[in-house]
């Protein structure tokens, strides 16, 4: 039978701790939890951002710039705002980035209309839905 010190007993005893506190550390972060994100990467970290982001994507296509330019409209916006150093609400602009073109496509056109107008009178009862 092998004695050890007490020494080398609370040596043994620090690695053998130091050991699993690495590999707790490695598995916990490879835990984290990946919230949803739009094509683009934009963060869809709350159900009313995935809710306008999938009521875009499904009602709002317009042929011509596809869903993408919701997208960009608002990756554009925050890039101009942090360049004018502007404070803004991020989630008013993600609300008009995805859902302003209302007017230009079916149920919502409005002839004669502008079509920020009719995004502006509509965009409140699809934001109440969700």
């Amino acid at each position: 039978m092998l004695l050890y010190s007490a020494k080398e007993n609370y040596r043994a005893m620090r690695i053998r701790k130091s050991a699993l506190a690495v590999v707790a550390l490695s598995l916990s972060s490879s835990l984290v939890i990946a919230l949803p994100a739009s094509e683009s990467g934009i963060a869809l970290d709350s159900n009313w951002r995935v809710a306008d982001y999938e009521f875009a994507k499904e009602n709002l296509v317009h042929t011509a710039w596809g869903d993408e330019h919701y997208e960009r409209n608002y990756l554009l916006e925050l890039d101009l705002a942090k360049a004018k150093s502007l404070k803004i609400d991020k989630n008013v602009l993600f609300a008009v980035a995805f859902l302003h073109d209302m007017d230009v496509v079916e149920p919502y056109v409005v002839i004669d209309t502008e079509h920020t107008q009719t995004a502006a009178e509509n965009i409140e009862s699809i934001l109440n839905a969700t």
